[in-house]
């Protein structure tokens, strides 16, 4: 066992002002999001589905967001 969930996504870094509401903003159009925690620098999203987390991860891994480059990556 690996240790990996495939639907969970563990992502950072964050800023202090990023919201549960930009963080669905983003991952929204991946698919259903059934669960944002977010913490001060990283957040974790769960989306409904492993395959939608893994079309995030490679949409959205590297990219800018509120100036920083996010690693996004499934979550152990």
């Amino acid at each position: 066992m690996s240790g990996i969930i495939e639907n969970r996504l563990f992502v950072r870094p964050l800023t202090r002002s990023t919201t549960q509401s930009t963080i669905e903003d983003l991952f929204g159009p991946y698919g259903p999001i059934t669960e944002v925690r977010v913490f001060p620098t990283f957040c974790f999203v769960e989306l409904e589905s492993g395959a939608k987390a893994t079309e995030a991860i490679n949409a959205l891994d590297g990219t800018s967001f509120e100036g920083e480059t996010l690693q996004v990556t499934n979550a152990k």
